[in-house]
């Protein structure tokens, strides 16, 4: 799909200028570095590519949910609208009176549809996070699965949220990253250059897989 390629070309060229500024200049790693020195670089980095990310994947799904109610009004089969009135529990209204008008079957499913448009278009606005749980959320409704066999992109989508987390509400002095209240460790630029980039694949396979919902 042309608008997913699209997507994903302004996300790797946003990506590598976000590298270019803030971590381009660390490599290769010194050690003799300390933390002190690149920590706001690596913090910013890690803050903004999140940021990135988490738009990419909601303007997926929102694609894939356009996609599905067109594909639904031309009367074409969508793996992405089955999902959608599945996850938001709707059902047919059979009507028992034999005196009262039942709705058609296609005038019921398209009403319940716009309601799951409606519905999902609230769960995109309450996103704040790119991690599995919101990735689960916002991608499941649309038939989307996440890779999460991919050890090493899953890894790296855990470090980077974690971090992500550390750094947007706290001043995690050395960029220090991990659970709330236990950062205990830092990021340093290599390490949060190598969790982009495993993050970057994964949303290149997330989009590789719109065709199949869509």
């Amino acid at each position: 799909m042309a608008d997913i390629n699209q997507l994903f070309t302004d996300l790797s060229t946003e990506i590598a200028g976000l590298e270019a500024r803030f971590i381009s200049k660390w490599m290769p790693a010194d050690p003799s570095v300390p933390p002190s020195d690149f920590e706001h670089d690596v913090k910013a980095f890690c803050v903004l590519a999140h940021a990135a990310f988490e738009e990419f994947a909601e303007e997926i799904s929102l694609t894939v949910m356009k996609s599905a109610k067109d594909s639904w009004l031309s009367q074409k089969f969508s793996k992405a609208a089955v999902a959608m009135l599945l996850a938001y529990q709707s059902k047919l209204d059979i009507v028992d009176d034999e005196g009262e008008k039942q709705d058609k079957i296609f005038d019921q499913i398209r009403k319940r549809f716009d309601e799951c448009v409606a519905a999902h278009s609230t769960a995109l606005s309450k996103n704040h996070g790119f991690s599995l749980k919101y990735l689960r959320s916002i991608l499941t409704p649309v038939a989307i699965d996440i890779p999460e066999d991919d050890i090493q992109m899953m890894g790296s989508l855990k470090e980077l949220a974690e971090a992500r987390g550390s750094y947007a509400h706290s001043l995690a002095k050395q960029a220090l990253y991990g659970q709330w209240k236990r950062a205990g460790r830092p990021m340093v630029p290599e390490s949060a250059r190598d969790a982009v980039k495993d993050c970057l694949s994964l949303c290149k396979e997330l989009a590789s897989r719109v065709p199949a919902a869509v």
